[in-house]
C-alpha cells in the first residue's frame, strides 16, 4: 500500500470562488519511507489572497504555472495511492473543484490524519503542528504545502507503527488515461525575488548609454522630465521590461549618460528616504517599498547613509484631490476603514469598485490578478502601489 499525503495552500475558503496556489504532495511506502514528492507553486489567475498566512507573494505566484498545466502530472502522481490530508475535507473540496473547472471528475476517499490523530488521541489538538508535537513528529515550517504534507505523512507513519490500522479508503485512480507532459513547476525557492528580474531589465538597458556626461551640456529639463517619468512607471511598483525599454530610451534621446541616470536614481531614492523619516521611524512596510525601489533602479541602499538635498529630487507625481475616485483591492498596510477615511479627508470619493470613470485603483500588492486590477489595466485607469499613494496625499 502507497500513500499520498497531500497539501494545499489557496487563497481562500470557498471552493467556488478560491483557488489553489501551491500543492504539495509526499508519496510514501506504508512504513514511511518517502518514494517521490511533488512541489509547486501555482497562479491562481486571481488575487493571491492572505499572504500573511500563506507566504505566497502575488509576485511568485505570477511566475508558476496554472493548475490546468500541472493537472495530469498531478493525476498521474496521485493514482493508485491512498491519499491523505490533514482536515481531509477542505483538500478534497478544493482539489475537485479545480478539476471541475477542467472537466475533469475526480472521486476519491481522503484518509484525514486529523480525524486519525483524534481517534487514537482524544484530546490531541487539532492545528497540524500540535499534533506533531503530540506524536513526538519533527515540525516543520507552517503553511508551506510540502512541508505541510511530510508533516501529515509524519503523523499517518507515527499513528499506524503504534496503533491498529484503521479502515481504509480505496486508492485513488484516475477515471481516464493521463499522459506525463513534464508539466513546468515552480517551488518557492525558484520563484526567488521577482525585483531581481526587474532590476536587470533597466541595468541592462542602461549600458547602451554613454558611460560619460556630456561637458558643459544644459541638462536639468531632460533630467526633470526623466525623473517625472521614472514617478509614472514605478508608482504602481512593478517595472516591466516594456518601461524599462521608455526609460532608457528617453534617457537616449535626451542624451543622458550613464552617469547622469546614477545620480538620478540615487537623488530619487534619497528623496523616498527622506519623506520616510519624516517621522524619523522606518516602518516595515516603508522599508520593503524602500528596497523594492532600490531593486528596480539598482540603488545600492546601504551607500546612502543620510537623505542628501537634491535639485532634482522626484515630484512625486501629485494629482488634485478634490473630487478624485478612488478604490482600494488587496489586504492594506492600513485597515480598510482608515485608508478610507484618509482618502475622504482630503476630498476623495471612495468607490468599491472599478469602472471607466474611477480615476485610481491602490493595490495593496503591485504584483496581484485581482479581477479589480485586470479591470483597470484594461480600461487604462492609473493604478498605484500604497505607500505611493500615501506619499501622494501627504500621509506617508
Amino acid at each position: 500500500m502507497e500513500f499520498a499525503v497531500l497539501d494545499l495552500e489557496t487563497t481562500g475558503l470557498f471552493p467556488n470562488i478560491d483557488r489553489v496556489t501551491e500543492v504539495g504532495v509526499v508519496r510514501i511506502s506504508e512504513t514511511g519511507t518517502v518514494i517521490d514528492e511533488f512541489d509547486t507553486l501555482i497562479n491562481p489567475e486571481r488575487d493571491i489572497g492572505p499572504t500573511s498566512i500563506h507566504g505566497i507573494t502575488a509576485g511568485e505566484a505570477r511566475q508558476a504555472p496554472t493548475f490546468a498545466e500541472i493537472a495530469d502530472d498531478l493525476l498521474i502522481f496521485l493514482n493508485g495511492a491512498v491519499i491523505v490530508a490533514h482536515n481531509a475535507s477542505f483538500d478534497k473540496r478544493m482539489l475537485t473543484a479545480e478539476f471541475h473547472r477542467l472537466g475533469v471528475d475526480v472521486a476519491f476517499e481522503p484518509l484525514c490524519t486529523l480525524q486519525l490523530a483524534s481517534s487514537v488521541h482524544p484530546t490531541s489538538p487539532r492545528a497540524l503542528g500540535d499534533c506533531c508535537n503530540a506524536l513526538g513528529v519533527q515540525r516543520r515550517a507552517g503553511h508551506q504545502a510540502l512541508d505541510d504534507a511530510y508533516m501529515s505523512a509524519g503523523v499517518l507513519t507515527a499513528v499506524l507503527a503504534k496503533f491498529r490500522y484503521p479502515a481504509m479508503p480505496p486508492p485513488f485512480i484516475a477515471e481516464r488515461p493521463h499522459q506525463p507532459n513534464n508539466s513546468r513547476r515552480l517551488t518557492r525557492a525558484q520563484a526567488g525575488n521577482v525585483r531581481q528580474t526587474e532590476g536587470r531589465y533597466l541595468a541592462s538597458l542602461i549600458t547602451r548609454l554613454p558611460p560619460m556626461p556630456n561637458v558643459g551640456s544644459v541638462k536639468s529639463a531632460a533630467i526633470a522630465e526623466y525623473c517625472n517619468l521614472v514617478d509614472r512607471v514605478l508608482e504602481d511598483r512593478r517595472l516591466d521590461e516594456d518601461e524599462a525599454e521608455l526609460l532608457a530610451e528617453f534617457a537616449d534621446e535626451s542624451g543622458l549618460s550613464q552617469h547622469d541616470i546614477e545620480v538620478v536614481h540615487t537623488a530619487y531614492y534619497a528623496d523616498l528616504l527622506r519623506v520616510a523619516l519624516a517621522d524619523d521611524i522606518i516602518t516595515d512596510a516603508e522599508q520593503a517599498d524602500l528596497s523594492a525601489v532600490a531593486q528596480m533602479l539598482q540603488v545600492n541602499e546601504s551607500a546612502i547613509r543620510e537623505p542628501t538635498s537634491s535639485s532634482e529630487a522626484h515630484s512625486s507625481s501629485k494629482i488634485l484631490l478634490a473630487g478624485t475616485t478612488v478604490c482600494f483591492t488587496g489586504e492594506m498596510q492600513r485597515g480598510r476603514d482608515e485608508c478610507t477615511s484618509i482618502a475622504e479627508s482630503v476630498g476623495m470619493l471612495v468607490l468599491k469598485g472599478v469602472t471607466k470613470k474611477l480615476d485610481l485603483l491602490v493595490v495593496a500588492d503591485p504584483d496581484t490578478q485581482s479581477g479589480k486590477a485586470d479591470k483597470a489595466r484594461r480600461y487604462g485607469t492609473r493604478v498605484v502601489a500604497e505607500p505611493t499613494f500615501w506619499m501622494m496625499i501627504g500621509s506617508a
